[in-house]
């Protein structure tokens, strides 16, 4: 408030000047100022509602866990092809699809008693090959930390028989199961 009085008097002494020139740039620069202080008071002070608004960044948390998958053979004198050796991003790809199947969706809802929806479940998720590798990681983001670890979790301990009752010949195993960091 104190930059606008100082700006009104030199205002008022400029307007009465009688110098059109003066008069023309003495509002020009009120203006300018006047929008300069009013934009950033919008959006860095405490001085009004703008800075108590939800503008501020949500903050969330990933929970991931580790999990291994395998083809095998059942019979020991088979031998392994060479699309055997290629298929683990094909195989990660066909559990994702499975573990974003509404039925593995309720499932895991149900499991680790969250209130959400399968297409919301869904959009938290992420799963990802590790360098093309039969290893890929279940990750959950979420506002709540505890809640990102119990889904993921879940998936990680439904998932081995939810592929296994799908897919001949799969298993899957956990390498690290999601923790909640200690403080």
């Amino acid at each position: 408030m104190q930059c606008f009085c100082f700006v009104d008097i030199m205002l008022l002494d400029i307007l009465d000047s009688g110098d059109v020139m003066k008069k023309s740039l003495a509002l020009f620069c009120f203006v300018v100022l006047l929008v300069a202080t009013l934009t950033s008071c919008a959006h860095k002070c405490d001085c009004c509602e703008c800075a108590n608004s939800n503008e501020s960044e949500l903050v969330t948390y990933t929970a991931t866990a580790a999990l291994y998958a395998n083809y095998y053979n059942k019979y020991e004198d088979s031998s392994i092809s060479s699309s055997d050796l290629s298929a683990p991003v094909s195989l990660i790809n066909t559990i994702e699809a499975i573990l974003r199947s509404d039925a593995t969706m309720e499932t895991v809802i149900r499991q680790s008693g969250c209130s959400l929806s399968s297409d919301q479940l869904s959009k938290m998720l992420t799963i990802q090959s590790v360098d093309d590798t039969q290893v890929f990681n279940v990750s959950v983001t979420a506002e709540d930390q505890q809640l990102a670890v119990a889904i993921v979790n879940t998936i990680a301990a439904i998932l081995p028989e939810k592929v296994a009752s799908i897919i001949d010949n799969v298993s899957i195993k956990l390498i690290c199961a999601a923790e909640t960091p200690k403080n």
